[in-house]
Formats: C-alpha cells, sequence, structure tokens
C-alpha cells in the first residue's frame, strides 16, 4: 500500500513542479490520439455487481436495496415511482446549514425533476387566452459559439490520468450520465448535448491547453474543469461559461465573472470543517497546524482568514505552512508539529498523501485530529489504508441514500443513483455515489443544463452563451435534488451551495476501504459571517 501511494505521490508532484511554465499553445496542439478522454470514449472499468453502502448502525446491504429500502420506507408505497410528484424521502426535517429551516429555493424544480425552474426574478406562466388556450410562444432560437438547431457542444477538461485519475473519471462521468440522461428525454429544447472531455493530468499547463482547443478548435459553447486557476485568465478574455468545483479563490473573484463555482471554496469549507470540529465532535484544540497549498490550489493566500477562524473557535496558536506535493516528504512537518504540541491539524492541501506515510513512521498524530476536504474522497483515502480512521472528512452533497437531510434517498437521489448506474457502470457503488467529486459534478451539469439553458431559453427565448450567463446572474436557490440548493452567482457574489456534512473514516476490514457517516447536518458559514457575499470580497482581497 505504502509502495502505491508513494508512486501516486511521484506522479502527482511531476504535474506540480515546473508544469506551469509549460507552453499553453504547445499544450493545445497535442495530439487526439494522445488524449486519454477523446471524444467518445466510453470508459470501461467494470461495475461493481455486490456495491454494498453502510447503514446508520454500521451493518452493510446491497445498493439497490438501501435504496429501495429507503424509498418504499420514506414513500410508504411499494414503488417511489407511484408518487411521480413527491420526493420518495422524506421525513428527517430539512435544515439549514447552522440550523433552523432551510428557505424554500426560489424557482427551483422539484429535488430530480426534470424540468426547469421558473427563472430567477422570472414571468408569470402566460395567461390563457379565451377560450382556454395559451398564447403559442415563440420558437427558440440559437446564437453563437456551440449552438445550433441540433446540438449543443460542451466541453471538459479533468485529470483522467495519473494519481488523481479517480477524480477526473468520477468528474467527467456525472457530466456524461447528466448529459445523457437529458438527451434520452429529448434534449435541452429539441437540441441534443455533444461532450468532448479531454485529459489534463492535473497538469496547470494542460489545463489551458484543453481549455484553448475546446474554445478554438472544437468550438463549444461551456467547458467544466477542476479546481485548478491556471485557465481563469485565457477564460476571462473569452468569455466562456467555465464551471469548476470551487476550491480555490480565483473562481469566486469579481475579475472573473464567467467562472461558476458550484461547491465552496477552500477557505469556507475549513471554516465549515472547524465549526464541525468543535461544535458537533467536541474538540477544541487549542494548539491548530494548518497545511496549505501554494503551488496548485493557492490556499495559502488565505492565511489571515484561516487564523481568524480558527482563534474565534479558541485556538491559542494557529501555525500555517504550505505543505506542497513538490517537497516529496513531510517529516519535517511531522517532527515540528510534535515538538510544538499540535492538537489539531487542518488539511488544504493534497499533500496529506505525504504526512500520513511520515506520521506512520514517527509514530505520531495530532490527539485532537486531522482532515478537511481534500480528504474526502474514498478512493485516494482508502488507498493510504486504515491509518486514515478516525480522520475527519465530508462533501457539499447529501450521500447518496439521503443523509444527513433525509431518512432515505429522495426522487433527486434516486435519479442520480439510476442515471450513474445506466450510463457510467464503471461508477456504480458506494465509493463512487458518495464521492464529492461525483455529486458535485452531477450538480454543476445539473445547473448548466437543467437550470441556465433552459432558464435562458424560456425566459429569453434563446439558447447562446450571452442568454445562459445572463439567466445565471441572476438565478437565486437552484435545487439540485442531492444537496442544498445553489445560492447564486452575480459576479459580485458568487455564493455556490457553500454547505457541507462532516464525519470521521471508518476502516472496514472485510471491504479494505475507509466509509464515513455523518456526525453533523449541513453546515455553513453563518457561525463566522452573515455576509453571503463573503467568498467574493476575499477572492477580490487576494486576486491580483
Amino acid at each position: 500500500m505504502i509502495k502505491k501511494l508513494f508512486v501516486a505521490v511521484a506522479v502527482m508532484a511531476a504535474a506540480a513542479c515546473g508544469t506551469q511554465a509549460e507552453d499553453p499553445d504547445k499544450a493545445a496542439k497535442a495530439s487526439q490520439d494522445e488524449v486519454a478522454g477523446a471524444p467518445g470514449a466510453e470508459q470501461t472499468t467494470d461495475p461493481s455487481t455486490e456495491a454494498t453502502v453502510a447503514t446508520p448502525d454500521g451493518a452493510s446491504v446491497p445498493v439497490e436495496e438501501a435504496l429501495n429500502q429507503g424509498a418504499q420506507a420514506a414513500a410508504g408505497t411499494p414503488a417511489a415511482a407511484a408518487q411521480p410528484n413527491k420526493a420518495a424521502g422524506t421525513a428527517a426535517p430539512k435544515q439549514a446549514a447552522g440550523g433552523g429551516s432551510a428557505p424554500a429555493p426560489a424557482g427551483a424544480p422539484a429535488p430530480g425533476g426534470g424540468s426547469a425552474p421558473a427563472p430567477a426574478g422570472g414571468e408569470a406562466p402566460p395567461v390563457p387566452a379565451a377560450g382556454g388556450e395559451a398564447p403559442a410562444k415563440a420558437a427558440v432560437v440559437t446564437k453563437g459559439q456551440g449552438f445550433s438547431d441540433t446540438t449543443i457542444k460542451v466541453g471538459a477538461t479533468f485529470p483522467l490520468s495519473g494519481a488523481l485519475a479517480f477524480i477526473g473519471q468520477q468528474s467527467a462521468g456525472a457530466i456524461d450520465a447528466a448529459v445523457k440522461m437529458i438527451n434520452a428525454r429529448g434534449g435541452i429544447h429539441g437540441r441534443k448535448l455533444q461532450l468532448i472531455t479531454y485529459d489534463d493530468a492535473f497538469d496547470p499547463g494542460q489545463v489551458v491547453g484543453n481549455v484553448k482547443r475546446l474554445w478554438e478548435q472544437d468550438k463549444v459553447s461551456m467547458v467544466f474543469a477542476f479546481v485548478v486557476d491556471s485557465a481563469n485568465d485565457y477564460v476571462k478574455s473569452k468569455d466562456i461559461p467555465f464551471f469548476t468545483f470551487g476550491g480555490s479563490p480565483g473562481g469566486f473573484a469579481t475579475k472573473y465573472p464567467t467562472i461558476i463555482p458550484v461547491g465552496g471554496s477552500f477557505l469556507t469549507w475549513g471554516q465549515q470543517v472547524a465549526h464541525a470540529v468543535t461544535k458537533y465532535m467536541d474538540r477544541h484544540p487549542k494548539v491548530v497546524a494548518v497545511m496549505t497549498d501554494s503551488v496548485i490550489l493557492n490556499t495559502h493566500v488565505t492565511a489571515k482568514y484561516i487564523e481568524d477562524y480558527w482563534k474565534k473557535l479558541g485556538a491559542e496558536k494557529v501555525i500555517i505552512e504550505p505543505v506542497n506535493m513538490t517537497q516529496g516528504d513531510c517529516s519535517s512537518q511531522v517532527l515540528k508539529y510534535r515538538q510544538e504540541g499540535v492538537e489539531y491539524w487542518d488539511w488544504q492541501s493534497f499533500a496529506f498523501v505525504l504526512c500520513m506515510p511520515a506520521m506512520e513512521r514517527l509514530g505520531w498524530k495530532p490527539p485532537l485530529g486531522q482532515g478537511g476536504p481534500v480528504a474526502s474522497m474514498s478512493v485516494l483515502s482508502s488507498a493510504i489504508g486504515k491509518s486514515m480512521e478516525g480522520v475527519v472528512a465530508g462533501a457539499p452533497a447529501d450521500m447518496f441514500d439521503g443523509r444527513p437531510r433525509f431518512t432515505g434517498p429522495t426522487k433527486g437521489h434516486l435519479e442520480y443513483t439510476e442515471a450513474i448506474k445506466k450510463y457510467q457502470p464503471g461508477l456504480n457503488g458506494p465509493d463512487h455515489f458518495n464521492s464529492p467529486t461525483t455529486m458535485a459534478y452531477w450538480m454543476a451539469a445539473k445547473f448548466a443544463f437543467e437550470g441556465a439553458l433552459n432558464g435562458a431559453a424560456e425566459k429569453y427565448g434563446e439558447l447562446s452563451s450571452d442568454a445562459m450567463l445572463k439567466w445565471i446572474y441572476q438565478a437565486k436557490n437552484f435545487d439540485t435534488g442531492i444537496s442544498t440548493p445553489i445560492r447564486g452567482f452575480a459576479p459580485d457574489c458568487k455564493q455556490g451551495n457553500n454547505t457541507t456534512w462532516w464525519g470521521l473514516w471508518k476502516w472496514d476490514e472485510g471491504g479494505q476501504k475507509l466509509v464515513n457517516n455523518p456526525l453533523t447536518p449541513h453546515v455553513d458559514n453563518s457561525w463566522y459571517t452573515n455576509d453571503g457575499c463573503f467568498m467574493t470580497k476575499v477572492a477580490n482581497e487576494v486576486v491580483k
């Protein structure tokens, strides 16, 4: 296991070290045969035929059984489909992050519903004319790059090879499943979505090259990508609708109005983790270390805010320093933090994969725990092994069985899992269904396609990048069905969905992998600030 880990570390370090200086134009000319995620390429991973999910009491049941039991118990019928207009899972009252009742999403569809939401600030439906018939609507027109009367071209760049290939496979797979599901239902106002995906191997230079290729050669209408900021300036120069997970502060800046980070930032995720650890896990560290990144994720630029939130929660000493994949070893930090009496280690860098083996070798762990959003992908964390047990991890969306918001899967959760199983069978199973990346890009696809494209067509009578962005800038509280609502993306106030739940990894000896169960509800940043535009204000400060 350790040998496999260090092979992964070597690949990640190679991607991080020096590649940002690579000529983007050269990268853009890479032959299509060299791209693992070439257009039309199919995933070949065998589907999991015996996937199981952990129940709240620690038992394991087959995925199908969990879904069926949850739907039947919640809906009170032999089949959830018997009530097509009602969410299949109910029961646990919805909570707004931080407690209280969640606001009703404005203009949002029923969870998982195929119909488009009423556009934010939208218009009332046409009043029927005398005789009972509604006036005829004008035909939806298409304008601009990537749109035609028959197709809408969509681009994506993800790490489909290297140490983080699983992230790219989950991300691209979720978008592909959404595309195929929507096309099977007739597309977007009669236009079929056409997805073109390229591999960037988590190389910042290749990300830029791929985005250029998608925009200039493939002529796509929009692009999906992971968390790297390297393409931001190019995206801005071309006004490309650019959907990311979030993470790095760059995408939240007003400077980049067309970047749409559907989740949250590492800073706000960190605030949510810290709140979860102190309030819900009853751990109150006085000495905290924070592992930031200064090469790829750019989390170190928010150091002063990180120190502030920990001190608001009672920490007396906060040690913040970048730990990057390029350094190859984490022993010096482990020795230093043992000497400093660190009680909790806040992770905001993928370099934790270097630090866990170092802690094993040196026989030390922070006594009050460690973890964060970077540790929340079970495929990566399980590769490290049993030493990850007890690490704090979570997700921005519900588990596929509905928790922590519901006692069973809702219509939205069932739609999500059935689409993945049907169109991406290689991602069939809890490790993929519950992965933050799979869920985040399903959320992104639902927002972009069923939200923005349908919203632009319905409100403006036009399918174009401009109309899409116009709808996005006004949209509020779009319900993806599997998460708290996506709050909005006004250029001066980008909010994403920005809530997370948290639990602790537990080692499943039989499955030789980690499993997690929520210990908290979805939490947000209201304990720290009431300013909904906080992420954009911080980004505007740190992005030059």
